[in-house]
């Protein structure tokens, strides 16, 4: 009887055992179910960001767009603006020739 008693003590003993074990690994799955579950969330929030920055790079890209194509408008009123200072120029040059001429005609006649 006590091979009996000594073995029901040493069953009862690895029963235990396996017991405690078993408890640990539930702990352990639940602790790494609750890490995958911050990860996941974690991993969302990070996507949220990056989707948040590709919409700030393209805003930004349209505003450069746009500030481009306002640059090259100006540069063309700019362009015109020269054009037509050159033909005032011109004009005046020529004004102040006839002018010229027109002294010199009417000092024709003075006596």
């Amino acid at each position: 009887m006590t091979d009996t008693s000594h073995a029901a003590r040493e069953a009862r003993d690895v029963v235990s055992a396996a017991g405690r074990s078993l408890t640990e690994i539930a702990s352990a799955v639940q602790s790494m179910g609750s890490r995958v579950q911050e990860i996941s969330a974690l991993t969302d929030k990070q996507a949220r960001g990056a989707e948040g920055l590709v919409k700030a790079v393209e805003e930004i890209a349209r505003i450069a767009e746009s500030n481009a194509a306002g640059t090259q408008e100006a540069s063309a009123a700019t362009q015109e603006q020269t054009a037509s200072m050159q033909e005032m120029y011109s004009s005046a040059a020529q004004l102040a020739r006839t002018s010229d001429t027109l002294k010199e005609l009417v000092s024709i006649f003075k006596m």
